[in-house]
């Protein structure tokens, strides 16, 4: 890319800036999400946005995990709204599913190749 990352870094902080100033609660649910979000995005961009191949294939599993976990959330077979604990329990079930699948994709990207046999 031809953007410097030290002329984009001052533009990011001040965006975020106004986010968590806009926010209603100091410690809210969507301060929290902006914390993470904070961290996770630039990845991402990097990531869909890039020239590294597997890192974009890596963000693409990402987020197709996601979509899939939010899918469950909202899918009847997969979550039941019967109670409040059932719905509960069925998305803390789901995200763990979805979490060791991550963590299964993170596991084989991360081990080194083998050595070949001779």
């Amino acid at each position: 890319m031809l953007y410097p990352k030290r002329n984009l870094t001052p533009l990011c902080v001040h965006l975020w800036f106004l986010l968590h100033d806009s926010l209603q609660f100091s410690r809210g649910f969507f301060t929290h999400y902006y914390a993470v979000m904070e961290q996770i995005v630039p990845v991402l961009a990097w990531g869909f946005l890039g020239t590294d191949a597997e890192l974009k294939s890596m963000c693409n599993y990402f987020k197709d995990e996601v979509e899939a976990l939010v899918c469950d959330m909202f899918d009847a077979s997969r979550s039941r709204y019967t109670s409040v604990d059932d719905l509960a329990q069925d998305i803390l079930h789901n995200s763990q599913l979805h979490y060791d699948r991550l963590c299964q994709a993170l596991e084989g990207a991360l081990l080194p190749d083998p050595p070949p046999c001779s």
